[in-house]
C-alpha cells in the first residue's frame, strides 16, 4: 500500500501546484487554453514521435503478445460505450468514456509501478510492451473516442472521423515514427534526439499542472458517482481482461505480470488534454483522471497482490 501512494503522490502534488496557481490567479483561463494547445500540438507529439521511431521491428514478430494485448484494446472501448448509453451520458461524455477505456497512465504510473513492484526484469519487459502497444494503442483510443464523439459506427461517421484523424497531431506523430523504425532511421542525429526530450519533458509536468488548474474540487464521493462505470473499465476490467488474454495467448511470465500491471494503471493524464483537444467534455475527463488515480492506490495494490509481485 505505501508503495502504491508514493507512486501516486507526485502527481498529486504537481496537479496541487497548478490548482493552487489557478486560485491565486497566477494562471489565467487564456493561459490554461494555451497551455493546452501547447501540450497537443508540440510536447505529446513529440513524446511520442521519439517512442515510435526507435522501436526494433524485430519486436513485432511477438503474434502471441500482440493479439492478447490488442483484443483488449478493441474490446474495452465497446463496453464503455454500451456502459455511457445504459448510464444516459450526454455524447461529449460519452466520447471521454469510450477514450479513457484504453488510455491508462503507462508512462508517468506504469513505470514507477513496473520498477519498484518487479525490478529489472519488469523494466526490461515494460519496454518490450511500450514499444509494441503504443501505435496502436493511439490509433484504437483516439479513433473510437472520435467515433463516439460523432455518435455512431457508420459509413459517413468513418469518413468524418478519417478526416479528423489525420489531422490529429498525435495519431501523426505514432505512424510517422513507426514509419521512421521501419525505414531504418531509428538513429536520429544526437541534436534533434535531444530536442524531442526537451520538447517532451515539457508535456509532463505541464500537462499535470494543466489538469490540477482546471479542477474544480468537489466532494470525491460525488465524482465518483458520476465516473463509477468509467472506474470499473480502466481500473478492474482493463487489467481482468489482460490477464483472461494471456490465457489464450501465453508469453513469457514476466511479460503477462507487467502487462496486466500496466493495464491496472488509472487514466492518463494526457485524456484531459486530448479530451480538450478534440471537443470532448475536459471537466469530465478531468473527473476520471483525478479520481481513477485516487482509487488506484487500492486497486493496484489488489493487482500486485494477484499478480504476486
Amino acid at each position: 500500500m505505501i508503495n502504491s501512494f508514493f507512486i501516486v503522490l507526485p502527481l498529486g502534488t504537481v496537479m496541487a501546484v497548478g490548482w493552487f496557481l489557478r486560485r491565486k490567479n497566477l494562471v489565467t483561463e487564456v493561459g490554461l487554453e494555451d497551455m493546452n494547445r501547447l501540450l497537443y500540438w508540440v510536447a505529446m507529439p513529440a513524446i511520442l514521435f521519439r517512442s515510435t521511431i526507435k522501436v526494433d521491428p524485430e519486436l513485432f514478430s511477438n503474434v502471441p503478445f500482440m493479439c492478447a494485448v490488442y483484443s483488449v484494446f478493441a474490446i474495452l472501448p465497446f463496453i464503455s460505450w454500451w456502459l455511457a448509453k445504459m448510464r444516459g451520458l450526454p455524447v461529449k461524455k460519452l466520447a471521454v468514456s469510450v477514450l479513457t477505456s484504453v488510455r491508462g497512465n503507462n508512462v508517468f504510473m506504469g513505470l514507477p509501478a513496473v520498477t519498484i513492484a518487479l525490478g529489472e526484469a519488469g523494466l526490461e519487459s515494460y519496454g518490450i510492451y511500450l514499444a509494441l502497444s503504443l501505435v496502436v494503442y493511439q490509433i484504437i483510443s483516439i479513433s473510437m473516442g472520435q467515433f463516439a464523439l460523432s455518435g455512431e459506427l457508420s459509413i459517413s461517421s468513418f469518413k468524418q472521423v478519417f478526416g479528423r484523424l489525420i489531422r490529429n497531431p498525435m495519431l501523426l506523430s505514432c505512424l510517422l515514427g513507426v514509419a521512421g523504425a521501419f525505414g531504418g532511421f531509428g538513429a536520429i542525429p544526437h541534436w534533434i534526439d535531444q530536442t524531442l526530450v526537451i520538447l517532451g519533458n515539457v508535456g509532463s509536468g505541464v500537462a499535470l499542472m494543466a489538469l490540477g488548474a482546471s479542477l474544480v474540487l468537489n466532494d470525491l464521493v460525488s465524482s465518483i458517482r458520476q465516473v463509477w462505470s468509467d472506474l470499473i473499465v480502466r481500473l478492474i476490467l482493463s487489467p481482468l481482461l489482460t490477464l483472461l488474454a494471456f490465457q489464450l495467448f501465453p508469453v513469457d511470465p514476466m511479460l503477462v505480470k507487467t502487462s496486466v500491471l500496466v493495464a491496472a494503471m488509472p487514466a492518463a493524464v494526457n485524456n484531459f488534454v486530448l479530451a480538450k483537444g478534440m471537443g470532448m467534455d475536459g471537466d469530465y475527463a478531468g473527473k476520471v483522471v483525478v479520481t481513477s488515480t485516487v482509487c488506484s492506490v487500492l486497486t493496484i495494490t489488489l493487482w500486485l497482490s494477484v499478480m504476486g509481485a
